[in-house]
Parts: structure tokens; C-alpha cells; sequence
């Protein structure tokens, strides 16, 4: 994909937010105002977290409350992607967009920027990580690039030093989450091999080799793998459920006019090796080769799944093993689902956040927010109070 220029990308952004304060409109859009909240007399029960970008083209890391209210935002020296919160501070960790060098850990009750982390000389980030349960360790995806090599750093979280390197299996890790044992981590390589000074392009085209990687934390060792069958079908985003299936989103470097499945499901409990689950032809169309944010209901077995590429949100069962249904939602981003609402939020590279409930996988349109002067990127996160006296105290993942 080309690149635009930086005054390309200001234009663009322009464009967008003038697009969607006009076609949009503000009415029944709870929120939307783009000025951080001053008044703290009513304090959010759940906060919402996404990289972002504005108008003028700069980078922020925001903070917007379940009503669509922005309660912070945080200057980034460059594009974000993922994020994490911190298990046990009022932390989460930022990641700049790959091939980035830098990680941002910000104090999300103060709203404020309070250490960088810099990947080191010969590595960068791919843009995801995640804390270990006693909040004591964080496990980042890297690029070894002097040496093409897939790595899972390990950091103590007290000044974020590297503890330990591993190799992820692959080349390309992104995304990683945990197993239910806590011990165990799902790794997405992507299989994609880059180097900073070439940006995203892809150097190994012919020899993309993407898996699915199993790695045990305590000694680093890749208990198991699995791939799929088209070598072209790279594995770059999942979310875990509580029985420990892996719900994979794909991105396809193949043919503009090839017909592919885009997402598969693996357990590690199971004998039978990852599987993709098939939708109709003109979904799979819609879906533009291209998955960014999966998030999953472990009760229900709903998986939401954003496909900004294609202009599209998806949903599938991944008990059954079965596509449910898609909406047109015009660059969708971000998803999470939020347990206690029994609802996923869907974020859009418009500033507009919808929430669609698991039991009918409609839009609940009277919730829906539009967050002025600020473009979502593909990722999102939250943090929930205990109860309604604030943000100060007690708050969790």
C-alpha cells in the first residue's frame, strides 16, 4: 500500500472529520465533545482506550468514558496500535504502530505520559503485548531484524528492562494472548518478513510462512504449532476464549479476486489440527482480504470481527464454527466486549463508537457516540470501576 504524505494524510483526516460531523451529524450522538472532561462530579464505571489520531495529523493515546465522554488525551511521539492496562496499576502500555521502536506507558488516572520504552538496537515492536496476571512482567512481540527472527521479549515492569528474549516460533509475531493455565501464550506469527529501512513491505512473499504458535512463559520453549493450508493467509490477530480456543483473524496477501476465508479456530486441548470457518462468497468479498480486531464472548461463543479494508464488522460463533451475520460500518477499528453490558463496542476511523448486543447482534442506535476530531485506530481496551465513586481507586481490567 502507498503511503500518503504527511500533508496527503492531513488532508485526508480533514476531509474525514468534516465527512462525519456533516453526514453524520451530531444528533443522537451521545458525547462527542473533543475537549477533555474538566467537571469530575459524575466519574465513569467504564473507561474505554484507543490510539487515535486528529485533524492536524497528530498522534494521541485517548481515554473516553461508556458514554462517549473523552476524558484524557495523551500526546504520542507516533502512530499507536495496540494497547494493555496494567492487571493491577491504574497503567496501560501504548505500543507505536510496527515497525515502531518505542512503547508508552501512561497513568490513565492522572491521564498523563510517565515512561517510554524503547525496544532496543537490532528489534522493533509489531504493535501488541500483553502483562503477565501478576502484573510483574509484560511480553512483547519484536522483530530480531538484523536477523529476520520472530521474538517474545520479556520485561520486569518496575523500570521495563528485558529480563528474557524467546523465539515466537516464526517471523512476524503480532498479536499474543494468554491460556487459561496463565502460563501458556497463543501467538499469532505473522509470518511476514520486514526490515525498518523498507517499512511494511513484505520481503519474503514467496516464503511467507505464518503459524499459530504455543509458547510456555517459564522456559520459552514452543510446545506446539499449527498452520493453515494456503501459505498466503497470514495470522495476525486472536482473542482466547475461557475454554481456551483461539479465534484468529487473517489477513490474505494473495490475488485481489481470490475468495478466502479469513478467520480460523484452534484448541490446544483438541486432536484436530486449525480450521478456517467459511462464510458466503459476497461477505468473504466484503471482507477485502483484510481482518484488524477480534474480540470474543466466552458464554455466548460470539466473536466480533473488524474489517476496516472492506468497510465491514463481522460476527461468527466459534462453538459452531459458524459466520453469523456482517454490517456495513464504513472503516470500523477497534472492538471490545464488555462482559458486564453484555454488549461489543466498535470503534471507527471516523471518531464514532457503536455498541451492538451480543443477543441480537443489532446496533443499539440510541447508545451510538461520535467522538469530534479523532480517528480511531484499529485497536481498543478498557478498564472497569467497582462502582460509580470513580476512577481513583480499585479499578480493573
Amino acid at each position: 500500500m502507498v503511503r500518503p504524505t504527511d500533508m496527503d494524510a492531513k488532508n485526508l483526516n480533514r476531509r474525514r472529520f468534516l465527512q462525519a460531523a456533516g453526514t453524520l451529524g451530531v444528533a443522537g450522538f451521545i458525547g462527542g465533545g473533543a475537549a477533555v472532561l474538566k467537571n469530575e462530579d459524575r466519574l465513569p464505571t467504564t473507561m474505554y482506550f484507543s490510539a487515535a489520531s486528529d485533524a492536524s495529523g497528530k498522534h494521541y493515546l485517548a481515554g473516553v468514558d461508556e458514554e462517549g465522554l473523552l476524558r484524557f488525551r495523551v500526546p504520542l511521539n507516533n502512530r499507536g496500535h495496540h494497547l494493555m492496562t496494567h492487571p493491577i496499576r491504574s497503567e496501560l502500555i501504548a505500543f507505536a504502530r510496527s515497525p515502531g521502536n518505542e512503547a508508552y506507558v501512561i497513568d490513565y488516572q492522572k491521564g498523563q505520559k510517565v515512561f517510554d520504552i524503547h525496544s532496543g538496537n537490532g528489534y522493533h515492536f509489531y504493535g501488541h503485548g500483553i502483562f503477565s496476571q501478576d502484573g510483574k512482567y509484560l511480553f512483547t512481540t519484536e522483530n530480531d531484524y538484523k536477523n529476520g527472527k520472530g521474538i517474545i521479549s520479556v520485561r520486569e515492569t518496575d523500570s521495563y528492562t528485558v529480563v528474557a528474549r524467546y523465539s515466537s516460533g516464526g517471523i512476524g509475531p503480532h498479536q499474543l494472548q494468554w491460556l487459561s493455565d496463565k502460563n501458556t501464550i497463543a501467538i499469532a506469527n505473522g509470518g511476514l518478513k520486514t526490515h525498518p529501512e523498507s517499512g511494511s513491505k513484505i520481503l519474503n512473499l514467496s516464503r511467507l510462512d505464518s503459524n499459530l504458535s504455543y509458547m510456555n512463559t517459564q522456559t520459552g520453549e514452543i510446545i506446539e504449532q499449527q498452520r493453515l493450508d494456503n501459505s498466503l493467509l497470514s495470522i495476525r490477530h486472536l482473542d482466547v476464549a475461557a475454554d481456551d480456543t483461539v479465534f484468529t483473524g487473517l489477513q490474505y496477501q494473495g490475488g485481489s479476486d481470490d475468495l478466502v476465508p479469513l478467520v480460523a479456530v484452534h484448541n490446544i486441548h483438541d486432536t484436530l489440527n486449525m480450521k478456517s470457518i467459511l462464510a458466503p462468497d459476497l461477505e468473504l468479498l466484503a471482507m477485502n482480504h483484510y481482518t484488524a480486531s477480534v474480540a470474543l464472548d466466552s458464554t455466548s461463543g460470539t466473536v466480533a470481527v473488524t474489517c476496516p479494508k472492506g468497510d465491514t464488522l463481522t460476527f461468527w460463533n466459534y462453538k459452531n464454527r459458524a459466520f453469523l451475520r456482517a454490517v456495513p460500518f464504513k472503516e470500523c477499528a477497534g472492538v471490545v466486549f464488555n462482559a458486564e453490558t453484555n454488549q461489543f463496542l466498535v470503534s471507527n476511523n471516523y471518531g464514532e463508537m457503536r455498541y451492538f448486543a451480543v443477543k441480537t447482534l443489532s446496533e443499539e442506535r440510541q447508545k451510538r457516540m461520535l467522538v469530534k476530531n479523532t480517528f480511531w485506530d484499529n485497536h481498543m481496551n478498557q478498564a472497569h470501576a467497582p462502582s460509580a465513586k470513580g476512577i481513583n481507586r480499585g479499578w480493573r481490567a
